[in-house]
């Protein structure tokens, strides 16, 4: 157990044996008061400060005991059998600890001890097993807690892996797309495949430099995309434009590492390559209350025939967005015809901004 924790508990028990000897000093004060006696504060407080002084003493060692052999699966039987008779032991030890005390500190003479055990064992009995009840009740609770805490890490943690492999399987998808464009222009036009090259180390190098981060800002994830364009650019020429409208506060927003990349290239692969004339990709971004919307879109061919299948940039997108949601409602990826011929794709994601 920390130290802290230790502390804490020794502050909550000093605080609430004092409040106890307070409260019943005050009753007692109160009803000699209405008997027309006139007792010293200072002497009953005494009397139930020295009585809860014992008890909270106990209360330290029954909590260590408590604490050391909690009650458990299949241990919860043993555990009462073994506290009956401690509770006999205290109830009788704290009764002979205060009589003692009482006759040490001049309140009065003290009661003959078996008296005082004939009066007050049931009721110290009783003390004992609320002390008991909430200790345990106390450890349960906070055991229920670590277990909340590790699962939800737990999840944290499989969901980033799970993230990362999906990252991981983009990677190669787009170095085989953009190396075998290179392959395809290092005979005819050397110097385009030479640019071509450069920018694909510095694309790389961005990668290297966000040291495989599972979520970057936005800001990070559309310059890594620019790179990305300079590449497609330097293949097309004037066939591929881009039009942005990218609302300023969106960029410290937190998406998934290169979730705009994979979306952007199947918007140029998919609708404007094939088209002689090639096209424009349409990249918006704005906020919806706790929304991040994205959304690329392209006047290219629009959707195939047989849209239901998903290539892999596509499934690999919904799949990290939905563990980057965890569930929330609203959030997903729609794929949709772009007005006037094309295709859109909308990303709803939660709000995080950049920590």
């Amino acid at each position: 157990m920390r130290s802290s924790s230790i502390g804490r508990i020794c502050l909550l028990v000093v605080g609430v044996w004092t409040a106890v000897a307070i409260l019943f000093a005050g009753q007692e004060y109160a009803a000699g008061r209405s008997t027309g006696r006139a007792p010293s504060w200072w002497t009953i407080f005494g009397q139930t400060g020295t009585f809860d002084v014992v008890w909270a003493i106990l209360t330290f060692g029954l909590i260590a005991a408590v604490v050391r052999y909690p009650p458990g699966r299949g241990r919860t039987l043993w555990f009462i059998v073994g506290h009956l008779p401690l509770g006999l032991v205290a109830a009788v030890l704290q009764l002979a600890v205060y009589r003692a005390l009482l006759a040490e500190i001049g309140h009065g003479p003290a009661p003959p001890l078996l008296a005082m055990i004939a009066a007050g064992w049931h009721i110290n009995l009783l003390i004992y097993w609320i002390i008991v009840g909430v200790t345990v009740g106390v450890l349960t609770q906070n055991r229920l807690a670590e277990r909340e805490l590790a699962a939800l890490r737990l999840e944290k943690s499989l969901g980033d892996t799970r993230s990362a492999a999906l990252r991981a399987q983009l990677q190669p998808h787009f170095l085989f797309n953009t190396l075998n464009a290179i392959s395809a222009l290092i005979r005819d036009e050397p110097r385009t495949a030479e640019r071509m090259i450069a920018r694909l180390g510095d694309l790389l190098r961005l990668s290297l430099d966000r040291g495989g981060a599972v979520e970057v800002s936005l800001a990070e994830d559309l310059a890594a995309t620019e790179t990305y364009l300079e590449i497609e650019k330097l293949r097309m020429g004037d066939r591929l434009r881009v039009e942005r409208a990218v609302a300023p506060e969106t960029l410290e927003a937190r998406v998934p590492d290169l979730l705009l990349q994979p979306l952007i290239e199947n918007a140029v692969r998919h609708g404007l390559s094939p088209m002689a004339a090639g096209g424009t990709i349409h990249l918006s971004t704005w906020r919806v209350a706790d929304r991040l919307i994205i959304e690329v879109a392209d006047d290219g061919r629009g959707l195939p025939a047989e849209s239901g299948a998903e290539g892999i940039g596509l499934a690999n997108t919904r799949e990290r967005i939905a563990h980057f949601s965890q569930g929330a409602p609203g959030c997903g990826v729609t794929l949709a015809a772009w007005p006037g011929g094309g295709c859109s794709v909308t990303l709803r994601l939660p709000w995080r901004a950049a920590e």
